[in-house]
């Protein structure tokens, strides 16, 4: 059982990792499809990390990822699922979820960020780039690349942002 919950979690900041979550979500796309319910994804990553870890060094870049990790725990619905992908990028799938709704989910996660005051002992503010897609008739590859590139999309556009894939919607 320990081993199962070390392969599954990510050691810092003690969410899903990336790997766990592939069989579950082909799974929830076939329960999403076969009960015609929405189900959506937020990518988010977190604005200029990299000179966060320059600047502070990797050890305060480790606790920044813990509390909006900790941060984000509380904004979210116990339904979705919060996964570290990888560095400092996260994926929040959104069951029962349409766009609007998890439009409301990523506004309120982008604003409190921003807004936040951070207990650090360092003067320290943190902003953060959000991508949105909805499951339309795809593959679960191509969600997450649509989602991917609304962040990718957010991040080109001035960062601390909300974007949304709409390609298949307007198909």
């Amino acid at each position: 059982m320990k081993f199962q919950y070390l392969a599954c979690t990510d050691p810092l900041t003690r969410i899903r990792n990336r790997h766990t979550v592939t069989e579950w979500l082909e799974e929830i796309i076939i329960q999403t499809r076969a009960n015609n319910i929405p189900f959506s994804i937020i990518f988010i990553d977190l604005d200029y990390f990299k000179s966060v870890n320059d600047t502070y060094g990797h050890n305060f870049g480790d606790e920044v990822l813990i509390k909006f990790t900790t941060t984000v725990e509380t904004l979210i619905r116990r339904s979705d699922v919060f996964v570290r992908w990888g560095g400092e990028e996260f994926v929040i799938f959104c069951p029962e979820t349409n766009m609007k709704n998890t439009v409301e989910i990523a506004e309120r996660i982008r604003e409190t960020i921003m807004m936040k005051k951070w207990e650090f002992d360092k003067d320290f503010h943190l902003t953060c780039s959000l991508g949105i897609a909805e499951l339309v008739d795809e593959t679960s590859e191509d969600l997450i690349k649509r989602a991917d590139l609304a962040l990718l999309k957010a991040k080109k556009m001035g960062r601390n942002r909300t974007e949304i894939s709409w390609e298949h919607h307007l198909k």
